[in-house]
């Protein structure tokens, strides 16, 4: 049984939060187009939440993208328990939801952004890119590099990040193995971009869709 985080009236937009306690945000643009739409799968390090989405949905409304989150996925739990979680998530929203299965990105920070790298190297096929802030090198590790072509990666750090070089390291890996990506460093230390900032990488991603 679907628990309903917010359904509005006169069809305003669709906030879902599920059994597993998934989210998702459709907005009313999509609602009324019936198009199927990019979408972003929001990771957090504690675990995503609703709260997590509302601070976004702004960039949802202006981009008419869906926006959907995995609560199971958290920092200080196996990876690859995280990634299944991950692609049970992302198989819901597929199924439920008018998503564009060849457009679908991945955001995370710190351990989660290493996850959202880890998930995208693991299921090339069912993601287009990543948005990954302030993460470390680890997910390399899972590259299947023929099988990232014509993928699109964001990264972004801080200047005081202590993960700084393996994203200096990240990008360089990337540019020579001619993927596609860009690489952000901003002022301060490791904490999450704004939603601003989340914004921005997701007009990237669009400008370099196309």
């Amino acid at each position: 049984m679907v628990i309903l985080g917010l359904v509005s009236c006169s069809i305003a937009q669709l906030f879902v939060v599920d059994n597993d306690s998934d989210c998702f945000y459709i907005p009313k643009t999509v609602l009324k187009s019936q198009n199927r739409v990019p979408a972003l799968l929001y990771l957090h390090c504690q675990g995503a939440v609703k709260a997590h989405i509302d601070s976004i949905k702004f960039i949802a409304d202006s981009v008419n993208w869906i926006i959907f989150s995995c609560h199971k996925s958290r920092n200080h739990r196996n990876l690859l328990e995280n990634d299944q979680d991950i692609i049970t998530c992302y198989k819901k929203a597929l199924a439920k939801y008018p998503v564009d299965s060849n457009c679908v990105f991945i955001y995370g920070f710190s351990g989660q952004g290493v996850q959202a790298l880890a998930t995208l190297f693991l299921h090339p096929e069912f993601f287009r890119g990543v948005i990954s802030e302030c993460a470390h090198a680890q997910a390399l590790v899972f590259a299947d590099w023929p099988r990232l072509k014509n993928k699109l990666i964001y990264l972004s750090s801080r200047t005081n990040d202590w993960n700084l070089k393996y994203n200096y390291y990240m990008d360089s890996i990337f540019r020579i193995r001619k993927i596609k990506n860009t690489l952000v460093i901003r002022h301060g230390e490791h904490t999450p971009g704004s939603p601003c900032d989340i914004y921005g990488a997701i007009k990237w991603l669009i400008k370099n869709c196309r």
